[in-house]
């Protein structure tokens, strides 16, 4: 049976698995993208009907419940067959030996008697192994009559499903496979034709499990007769059952049923299931695909932020990252054309140079031409240097590691550093620290540095002699505010946000011409957005109006 049981099961999971490949060829065939029966579908499936095959497995161990009954049974056999046994006592008689014996007749009047309202079957025999009594024969003058009980015929059982009448679908619940001793019943019965009994003459009490050709069960149990401990006799009684085996069938059908009409919901529940997830899911893939082949700017995410789990925040993700990364290629694409005519015009200058430098034979204005394309020529070098710097920054910016920066030491040494690369500009410098708040930043030290050093140096370009560069910081709402101010002619106000675009310079005077590339703003800004910060320019004003200077003001998340 549980051979026959594993046989089943593997070959439906064999089916389910070719079945399901079938499917996942046809949509792969008709669909050439993803399948229709994803992976998840079908893990969930598996998962989901696999945990409910394990309650099939009571299938297998229906077994010990049969046997239980069958122990529940002879145990009953067991106390009946004790009961009739001291009975049996009284019908001790002794011969002229002085040996004990049971008297026939008495024997089979008590057996008689005693099984008169049961269905046990008793049977006696001698210690000579002969069969002295038996509950089925009754004594008449013709000879013995043996009374054997007429099977009764069940009421028939309604199929759950329409199954041919030769072949019963559940003809193979009922019956254990188990190998039984086959019942048989000489004409002329011995002891010596059962164990049980055979044991009973040395006092023991046995018991037998056979099954007739019918495949019925013969539950049969062995009692010593016995009189002051001397064994005169053996008792024998026998019980057909068909309950045992009806009752293990009827059990059997349920589970199947019970099982049945869980794997029907699992099986809807899981497809449900795997089309809030998987569903979605694919539609994500399909929408990535569509954002690597396609045009990025015509694809949309779909939204999947109002489920509110996993599902939604990735829906959000994946739209945050496309949006994201289209305005990272709009930034390069931006940034490749602004280079391109960056360095289009000191070429071009250097080129005409070039041109005119053959023509002109006056030493002066050759030198004034090489002159000139020198510092063209500088001019390309300090582009591609800021530019080499802008294009890696990024990466950068992602791969290094952040650290505890204290505000305090950081602006400290900056401010020394300058002192002694700028004390022939004639340019002071100030520090406003707070004495008792000390401010701490999480950063790329050397990036903020670079921040910094940008702004000093244009502070330290557009600062008349004798004047001085401020620096100021402050905690401010969980933000460590830090203000560079100079007090030079100020920013036009139209131009607090252009100064920070990449290229863009602002120095009229023609000896600065060439001298920045216009990166260093836009560079400074990059690395404090990087690090959650903000950067803003504005100027100081007079009580009369007056522009003072110019202040950068930038902000960072403090610890």
């Amino acid at each position: 049976m549980i051979n026959f049981l594993r046989n089943l099961i593997d070959s439906a999971v064999s089916g389910l698995r070719i079945l399901g490949d079938i499917l996942r060829r046809l949509w792969n065939f008709s669909h050439r993208r993803r399948p229709r029966f994803s992976a998840l579908t079908i893990r969930i499936l598996v998962i989901n009907v696999g945990a409910l095959l394990i309650p099939l497995f009571g299938f297998l161990w229906v077994d010990q419940y049969r046997q239980s009954l069958i122990d529940v049974e002879i145990s009953s056999l067991e106390s009946e067959g004790k009961i009739i046994a001291v009975a049996l006592g009284t019908a001790v008689a002794q011969d002229q030996n002085g040996n004990e014996f049971l008297r026939p007749n008495q024997t089979n009047f008590l057996v008689q008697l005693l099984t008169k309202e049961t269905s046990t079957r008793v049977r006696v025999f001698q210690p000579n192994s002969a069969i002295i009594a038996d509950s089925r024969e009754l004594k008449s003058p013709g000879g013995p009559i043996f009374v054997e009980e007429l099977p009764v015929r069940p009421p028939p059982i309604k199929p759950t499903f329409d199954v041919p009448d030769d072949v019963s679908w559940w003809s193979f619940l009922g019956r254990s496979q188990r190998k039984l001793p086959l019942y048989s019943e000489a004409l002329t019965q011995k002891a010596d034709h059962y164990s049980e009994v055979s044991g009973a003459f040395y006092g023991d009490v046995g018991h037998s499990v056979r099954i007739t050709k019918n495949s019925h069960l013969i539950l049969s149990v062995g009692i010593p007769v016995q009189r002051y401990r001397q064994v005169v006799g053996a008792l024998m009684l026998s019980k057909v059952t068909r309950e045992i085996d009806e009752e293990v069938q009827n059990i059997r059908k349920v589970i199947l049923q019970i099982f049945l009409v869980a794997l029907t919901i699992t099986i809807v529940l899981s497809l449900y299931l795997s089309g809030t997830i998987a569903y979605p899911i694919r539609r994500l893939a399909q929408a990535a695909d569509q954002v690597r082949l396609g045009n990025a700017e015509e694809v949309e995410i779909p939204d999947f932020t109002h489920r509110r789990d996993e599902i939604g925040d990735l829906s959000l993700a994946l739209r945050e990252m496309t949006a994201t990364l289209l305005a990272r290629m709009t930034a390069i694409e931006r940034f490749g054309a602004d280079v391109s005519h960056e360095i289009k015009n000191p070429l071009t200058s250097v080129r005409s140079a070039l041109e005119t430098l053959e023509l002109i034979k006056d030493p002066e204005k050759q030198k004034k031409l090489i002159a000139i394309m020198n510092q063209d020529v500088q001019r390309l070098d300090r582009l591609i240097t800021d530019i080499s710097d802008a294009s890696r920054l990024d990466a950068e910016l992602s791969r290094a590691g952040k650290e505890v920066v204290n505000v305090h030491e950081f602006l400290n040494a900056l401010i020394e550093t300058q002192e002694l690369i700028s004390h022939e500009n004639s340019v002071g410098f100030a520090l406003s620290l707070p004495e008792h708040d000390l401010l701490w930043v999480q950063g790329i030290e050397g990036r903020l540095g670079q921040v910094f050093r940008n702004l000093i140096g244009n502070a330290l370009s557009f600062s008349p002699p004798h004047s001085t560069i401020s620096l100021i910081a402050e905690r401010r709402s969980g933000f460590v505010e830090i203000q560079v101010c100079d007090q030079g002619p100020g920013i036009p106000e139209d131009k607090f946000d252009k100064i920070f675009n990449r290229f863009f310079t602002d120095r009229p005077e023609p000896e600065s011409f060439g001298n920045n590339s216009g990166l260093g703003l836009s560079i400074s800004k990059q690395i404090v957005e990087a690090h959650g910060g903000t950067i803003k320019a504005t100027n100081l004003y007079s009580p009369e109006g007056d522009i003072l200077g110019a202040c950068f003001i930038i902000r960072l998340p403090s610890l």
